[in-house]
């Protein structure tokens, strides 16, 4: 199945599980590099600047990072049906046939030490085959050419991008066809959620046997994150009222 849902503008996929895990196996076997972006809240609401707007039509795939970006939209029914509803899909993608087997590499491009950081454990745990080359944090002073030619050198096969929007969107535009790389995949706003799903408490939280008590304040988090969706349905209730 595929098909697409328009919201706010930024025409979203419908993808299942199985075809995604394929259509990143198609890619990874182009010869030319490919845009896969994930939506999220912060993505849509830039989305109402119309050249913004333009470059996120130039990605080839836009999947639901965030399950609120579907609200309206019968998430639940579409992920029974094996549909992506939210990023957390790529936890599952290595189980899946004909996906990502082969040996790979990569390179991330993150907002910080911390996110390089849990890349690397996310690829060495979901991602054993994939060769994390290195790792840059993004700074936006600094002159992209050292970071293309870095990139060039290494020639990775996939690079990440955990930045916020709608730098990360536009630095893809900007740098898409000067760097050597077959995948382009955008997680910011997003893999923080990702690694939230997947997360373990530290080893010194279990040996002295607080994990109910950091399970509790990853809930109180996950809360807190559950009153900014309420008021992004706000936003979309508004739009839909003016469209």
């Amino acid at each position: 199945m595929q098909s697409t849902v328009n919201v706010m503008n930024v025409e979203i996929h419908l993808l299942e599980l199985d075809v995604f895990g394929i259509r990143i196996w198609q890619y990874l076997k182009s010869e030319s590099p490919n845009v896969i972006l994930f939506a999220s809240r912060k993505m849509l609401e830039c989305a109402q600047d119309e050249e913004y707007l333009d470059i996120l039509k130039k990605a080839d795939l836009i999947l639901p990072g965030e399950r609120e970006v579907l609200s309206g939209h019968q998430d639940d029914l579409l992920e029974q049906a094996g549909i992506v509803v939210d990023a957390g899909c790529l936890n599952y993608i290595p189980s899946r046939r004909r996906t990502i087997r082969d040996k790979y590499t990569a390179y991330f491009l993150g907002r910080n030490e911390k996110d390089c950081h849990d890349v690397r454990e996310y690829c060495e745990r979901f991602y054993p085959n994939i060769k994390l080359l290195g790792t840059q944090i993004y700074d936006e002073d600094a002159a992209s050419e050292s970071v293309i030619n870095e990139i060039n050198a290494m020639a990775p096969d996939i690079i990440l991008l955990d930045l916020e929007s709608p730098k990360q969107e536009q630095w893809i535009s900007e740098h898409l066809y000067k760097i050597n790389t077959r995948l382009c995949m955008g997680i910011g706003e997003v893999f923080q959620n990702v690694l939230s799903s997947v997360k373990k408490p530290p080893t010194w939280i279990r040996v002295l046997h607080l994990t109910n008590v950091y399970k509790y304040f990853l809930k109180r988090k996950l809360t807190a994150r559950g009153f900014s969706a309420k008021r992004f349905q706000k936003q979309l209730s508004k739009f839909r009222k003016e469209s």
